[in-house]
């Protein structure tokens, strides 16, 4: 029996492993923007209560933000972005809705302020383009009498974050990396082991002494970024999919770790996913 088995054996006895749980989003407003064909797209900007509330920001601070995104304090927008569902426009004609979630509270600011809706909408497109590798306009009109285009579909999203991969030598620090911390969707189980079998290495750091961290090196040659990974660290687990299908592995961890530290690096020049990952301190004996 392999590392693979032993894992989808023990996979209903974990009780690490992230959690999901169901967003049902209320209507918020809907926007109408196109994208670089031409082609008719709509973003309904959803609410839900479930989506954490970012940092409360005045809208100085926000301009001082935006002047001096890397140097200014971290200030990101937590929200779900759902897949992309088919609808009818008013003419009759086919078009792509995206429901986009933030918090209620949230919400209220944006609707109350166009330097925050403008920012959100911003923030957003780039966004919406990572994801799904699209290209919008930066023009957009908000419809005044139509809050959602269709019907708002239910997201499935993660009960706790896994570790965001930052990419490292990126010339130019974009929008997403800094300004969304998008809350987490699961990988459907039946395609987390679709794809190749990446060449990995687990080494503790230090080597002499005492460990403090495990470290994990993943070698992707057939990635040109880290747009699409998804990485779940669990204590004694690491699990690692690509929505291209192109990369799948899983692997027990020894010893534990802190799946709540772990950080995440993708180095683009030699393709090599580093996953450094604190030992878990054991509870002092009382």
């Amino acid at each position: 029996m392999g590392i693979l088995d032993i894992v989808r054996e023990q996979d209903e006895d974990r009780k690490d492993i992230p959690k999901a749980h169901i967003i049902v989003p209320a209507e918020g407003f809907c926007v109408k923007l196109k994208t670089a064909n031409k082609e008719k797209v709509f973003v309904n900007i959803c609410q839900s209560d479930k989506v954490p509330l970012p940092r409360d920001i005045s809208e100085d601070e926000l301009r001082e933000l935006l002047e001096d995104i890397e140097g200014s304090p971290p200030f990101k927008i937590p929200m779900s972005i759902g897949e992309p569902h088919a609808e009818l426009d008013a003419a009759g004609k086919g078009c792509t809705a995206y429901d986009v979630i933030i918090h209620p509270e949230f919400l209220k600011k944006v609707r109350s302020s166009d330097l925050f809706e403008t920012f959100l909408m911003t923030v957003v497109v780039e966004g919406l383009e990572s994801k799904y590798d699209t290209h919008l306009e930066r023009n957009w009109i908000v419809l005044k009498n139509k809050k959602a285009m269709g019907r708002l579909q239910e997201q499935y999203v993660r009960a706790s974050s896994r570790p965001a991969i930052v990419e490292m030598d990126d010339p130019i620090p974009s929008l997403k990396t800094n300004l969304i911390e998008e809350v987490e969707h699961p990988v459907v189980s039946e395609e987390r082991l679709s794809g190749e079998n990446p060449v990995y290495k687990l080494s503790t750091v230090p080597e002499d002494g005492k460990p403090e961290y495990l470290v994990a090196e993943i070698q992707l040659p057939k990635l040109r970024s880290s747009r699409g990974l998804y990485l779940d660290v669990g204590s004694d687990l690491l699990c690692l999919t690509s929505r291209s299908h192109t990369y799948a592995m899983e692997t027990l961890l020894d010893p534990p770790v802190d799946e709540q530290t772990t950080v995440a690096e993708f180095n683009r020049d030699t393709k090599v996913l580093r996953v450094t990952m604190p030992m878990l301190k054991k509870a002092a004996p009382s």
